[in-house]
């Protein structure tokens, strides 16, 4: 019997805190424990030279969902500010 559902094996963990080299044991949809030489799991994944994040949340936002107004404002979007010069021109 197979004390995780999955093993992430070889992964650069990146937490808040700090980095290291780990597998990954996820029991039941949770991760449930991060160490050296984990015992074997129903399924494995080699994560070798890849970064993992174990309970990081996907931080990036939608700029295009609707929303009222004026909260949603083109010129204070992502892409107006990239087309912004960095320097403002002279008067």
């Amino acid at each position: 019997m197979s004390d995780f559902d999955l093993v992430i094996r070889n992964a650069r963990a990146v937490t808040a805190s700090d980095s290291f080299d780990c597998d990954i044991g996820i029991r039941a949809g949770r991760i449930a424990q991060l160490g050296l030489a984990l015992p074997p799991g129903k399924q494995e994944i080699d994560a070798a030279g890849r970064t993992v994040t174990p309970g990081g949340v996907d931080a990036h936002c939608h700029l295009d969902q609707p929303m009222p107004p004026p909260t949603r404002r083109p010129t204070t979007s992502t892409p107006a500010r990239a087309q912004r010069p960095a320097v403002a021109p002279p008067r």
